[in-house]
């Protein structure tokens, strides 16, 4: 990819504001331009896109970067119903994890925007230290955001397969060790 290509990606995905890429460009008037993964890492490195975001420019993805309010950082997982993100709501200027339903998810399985609803329904009336508080549900041309608190750590399914079967006691009580010998 060429600079000029990776620049229009990165003018497409409105990761970066107008008149920052103006800036940048005023910057490196009569300059050698740089190559373009030297310009990503600097990028990077100036924490203005996560390495997520660059790989997806360098390969030719713009598209699904910024839907709303959110900013996609990285990949975080996929679930049974969604695949999960971590994502910065630029409103509110938090993290959060975004649970993403995308039009054809939603077209194979009709099910799936109702489990979303539910989830945020259930979470709005339940309030306990183990369930993750769900903030908000929007769409954003056709795919449907859940933004949830974003906690750091692995997830059970992760420590079962990496570390084997909870013990009874600890599965069966809120307290005990984590993660268990």
């Amino acid at each position: 990819m060429d600079l000029p290509e990776f620049l229009t990606h990165l003018r497409r995905s409105r990761l970066l504001a107008s008149a920052e890429l103006e800036e940048m460009s005023r910057r490196a008037a009569g300059q050698p331009p740089p190559a373009v993964t030297e310009l990503g890492e600097l990028l990077v490195q100036a924490g203005r896109l996560s390495r997520y975001q660059l790989d997806k420019l360098l390969a030719g993805r713009s598209h699904g970067l910024v839907l709303g309010p959110f900013e996609i950082l990285a990949r975080l997982g996929k679930g049974g119903m969604a695949s999960v993100f971590l994502a910065r709501n630029k409103d509110e200027q938090r993290l959060v994890a975004v649970k993403l339903v995308t039009p054809r998810q939603q077209q194979a399985n009709p099910i799936l925007l109702e489990r979303l609803r539910r989830e945020l329904h259930f979470s709005e009336r339940v309030q306990h230290p183990h369930i993750v508080p769900v903030y908000s549900l929007t769409e954003h041309h056709g795919v449907h955001c859940l933004a949830l608190e974003f906690i750091i750590g692995s997830d059970l399914h992760h420590d079962v397969r990496h570390l084997g079967p909870l013990p009874w006691l600890q599965a069966s009580s809120s307290w005990g060790r984590w993660p268990w010998p």
